[in-house]
């Protein structure tokens, strides 16, 4: 029999509910609704708690139980109300409080009706109501406080939950036109937990019209937000496929041009073993190096990499164009992109050349290079670069240069190069300017190979590494 298994705190919170809605004699039912329900079922642990009241507001019910709280001294603070805001789809006001660390929102019990937008029409619901109108069935389960049960009303969420699929509790062409956002939710939740997609939803994002529809009434905000928790998913794949297969990537992306679909989906395909199979530890641990805050950049990089129309728009990459336009990223996500389109050229052009066929210690100042070229980037990088050239075969076109990326990756891990970066040129540039007798972008360029030759030698001897860079020059002149 599925149940929950209440946490310390969590016991605590609900026995201070039961208390304060006892002691009142608000006589509500109190339910947490949604995403927590989920989780606990699933055995994850979560601190989002979601409270549905009826019989008083959810404003009412919290302004009381925040005193009551605080009567007892309990640990409770950030308390605020976020009003109805009917342009910001705000469908009824929310009050929010933190509580050991959970945050909890009081709302009432609701209903919705659709007319053409996908803000509705709401209005005080039963539980019923209240469960039929969210996105999917195993976002639809409530925890009912006063009885310590599970409310399933659409009669599949658990089953659902067991079975590993994701359903809409309604039919699925209509809760989509109702709001065509829960068609990337759905997408969203399958990449997340791993859950298999329900036949009729496949069925129902055979209708175009439902990917236009989610274009004409969707904020690129809303849009945004949604693809972003899509590549942060392990399995953000899945999403892809099926944004691939029903046209919505060119919904999604508007410079996305994927003429032969099989071909693409075959190369996220790749994509995926790349990170699953068990002779790609490197690319594995590479990947893993990658900050988890960027590792949705390195996937979203890696399927634009093959679905949108290569070159720049006006001053910027397609990528970092997409990331401005279409998803409405921050403005530093916008600017990793932008320096990792940078980076990907100039390890599939520059390194190709400079890189192979060098002295050993040739190689060793163009790893200190890369290294300082990329700075934090570097793991996102190399991971993108290993993504797509392992995927690539069989591409319609090769997207990126065959170069050494471990043996280069290695070499820069394993000589300690990976904070060169870090290092600033021991060299003042009036120093250099004075004694090589040089100016203007060379000061600059010059600079930059004195620390990378400090790095190398481990030295910041002043004296040491001009006569060294002055010897350098000498000899690149002759060969010259």
């Amino acid at each position: 029999m599925d149940k929950i298994v209440l946490h310390g705190k969590e016991k605590e919170l609900f026995e201070n509910l039961i208390q304060y809605n006892s002691e009142k004699n608000i006589n509500a039912t109190l339910r947490v609704a949604g995403g927590w329900v989920r989780d606990k079922v699933m055995g994850f642990d979560a601190t989002d708690i979601d409270i549905a009241i009826d019989r008083i507001s959810g404003t009412q019910f919290a302004n009381g139980f925040l005193k009551h709280l605080r009567s007892k001294r309990e640990n409770v603070h950030g308390f605020h109300v976020i009003p109805y805001n009917h342009e910001k789809a705000k469908h009824l006001e929310t009050a929010c409080m933190v509580y050991h660390g959970y945050r909890i929102d009081f709302v009432s019990l609701r209903s919705e009706e659709y007319a053409n937008t996908r803000i509705p029409v709401v209005k005080i619901g039963t539980p019923e109501e209240d469960t039929f109108r969210r996105d999917l069935t195993i976002n639809a389960l409530f925890y009912n406080i006063n009885t310590a049960q599970i409310e399933d009303y659409t009669g599949k969420g658990l089953s659902d939950i067991r079975a590993r699929v994701v359903r809409t509790p309604m039919e699925p062409k209509k809760t989509f036109q109702d709001d065509p956002l829960r068609i990337l939710r759905a997408l969203r939740f399958a990449a997340r937990l791993k859950f298999s997609i329900a036949p009729e939803i496949h069925e129902a994002l055979e209708e175009r019209a439902l990917g236009y529809r989610l274009r004409e009434i969707v904020s690129r905000e809303r849009i945004g937000q949604e693809i972003k928790k899509i590549f942060e998913s392990r399995e953000y794949g899945v999403a892809v496929e099926a944004m691939i297969r029903y046209r919505l990537m060119e919904i999604v992306f508007t410079r996305a041009e994927i003429e032969e679909p099989e071909r693409v989906l075959r190369y996220i395909g790749s994509q995926r073993e790349v990170l699953e199979k068990e002779e790609e530890k490197k690319a594995r641990e590479i990947y893993h190096g990658v900050p988890k805050e960027d590792r949705h950049i390195v996937a979203l990089f890696s399927v634009l990499q093959c679905t949108l129309r290569s070159g720049r728009v006006g001053k910027v990459s397609a990528g970092a164009w997409t990331a401005q336009s279409d998803l409405r990223m921050t403005k530093a996500e916008r600017g990793k992109i932008e320096k990792i389109s940078a980076d990907l050229v100039f390890l599939s052009d520059e390194i190709s050349k400079r890189y192979a066929g060098v002295e050993a210690e040739e190689k060793k100042l163009c790893l200190i290079g890369i290294a300082r070229r990329m700075k934090n980037e570097m793991h996102a990088v190399f991971s993108i670069y290993l993504l797509v050239l392992k995927s690539q075969r069989g591409a319609k076109k090769e997207i990126l240069n065959e170069i050494p990326v471990v043996e280069i990756y290695d070499g820069i891990v394993e000589n300690g190069y990976t904070d060169a970066w870090k290092e600033k040129c021991p060299v003042d540039p009036r120093e250099i300017q004075a004694h090589l007798k040089i100016s203007g972008s060379r000061i600059k360029e010059c600079a930059e190979r004195l620390t990378e030759i400090g790095i190398l030698h481990k030295t910041k001897d002043k004296a040491s590494l001009l006569d060294c860079l002055e010897k350098r020059d000498r000899k690149d002149g002759v060969e010259e």
